[in-house]
């Protein structure tokens, strides 16, 4: 969790440390889940996109404990800033609406990681303001079972 906190003061370095160190001293499935998501958020941060892919098909991958609505919930952010890095700014917009929007949705530390809203701001100016709307429009309605099968089929 201290990396998560990192992440979100935007001490990447630091959250890659933790989170590194997180998976070589635990046997937790949890902490190791965390881990991993927490080194693709770093990575997201430190503009190392392959890395968080990395790492979020390895939380992905491994199908245990935080595989829930709010454990994808958690993810989605990262999976949004990975579309992003890759022109898929509708697709990004979308995936950033339904994390914002969700009812079962983490977004306490959401809101607080300013490189969201970098992403966003950056999206909103790249696709238009009626464009992104109608996107983020699309990602409130965005199914989370649905969204969750495409993701762990790519």
């Amino acid at each position: 969790m201290l990396g998560w906190l990192a992440v979100v003061e935007e001490d990447y370095d630091e959250a890659w440390r933790l989170c590194q160190a997180g998976l070589s001293v635990s046997q937790n499935p949890n902490i190791l889940l965390l881990a991993q998501l927490g080194l693709a958020m770093a990575a997201c941060g430190l503009e190392n996109y392959p890395s968080a892919r990395e790492y979020l098909a390895a939380w992905l991958k491994s199908g245990k404990p935080l595989h829930t609505p709010r454990g994808f919930l958690s993810c989605l952010p990262t999976l949004a800033i990975l579309h992003a890095s890759q022109d898929e700014s509708e697709r990004a917009v979308a995936l950033f609406a339904l994390a914002f929007t969700h009812p079962q949705s983490p977004t306490g530390w959401i809101t607080q990681w300013s490189l969201l809203q970098r992403w966003q701001s950056e999206l909103e100016l790249n696709l238009g303001p009626e464009r992104y709307a109608a996107a983020w429009k699309r990602g409130t309605k965005l199914d989370l079972e649905t969204v969750i099968s495409d993701v762990a089929v790519s």
